[in-house]
């Protein structure tokens, strides 16, 4: 397999509502900052991305279980980060 068709395979398939429900997602949220949600349940709001991964690091390592990080920004589009905020997969 070709490094080209590899990048096609993983970005063929956006992360259901499922995906979304079982894993973090950083959104933006109203007025400014983010909100994260997990499990559906707000873990909280933060004033920057950074202070968002923070909590969810904190967070991962309380329940001892890494599922993935979704960000949506305000038109939609998805990205799946590292926890260092790198994007890793992204569909618009």
């Amino acid at each position: 397999m070709r490094v080209g068709d590899l990048e096609e395979e993983l970005q063929d398939d956006p992360p259901t509502q499922e995906d979304l429900y079982e894993n973090y997602v950083i959104f933006d949220a109203r007025g400014g900052g983010y909100v994260v949600r997990y499990e559906d349940k707000q873990l909280g709001t933060f004033e920057d991305e950074d202070e968002a991964l923070r909590a969810i690091g904190i967070n991962m390592k309380k329940e001892d279980y890494w599922p993935s990080i979704y960000k949506v920004n305000d038109h939609g589009n998805i990205d799946e980060l590292d926890t260092a905020g790198n994007s890793i997969n992204g569909w618009v």
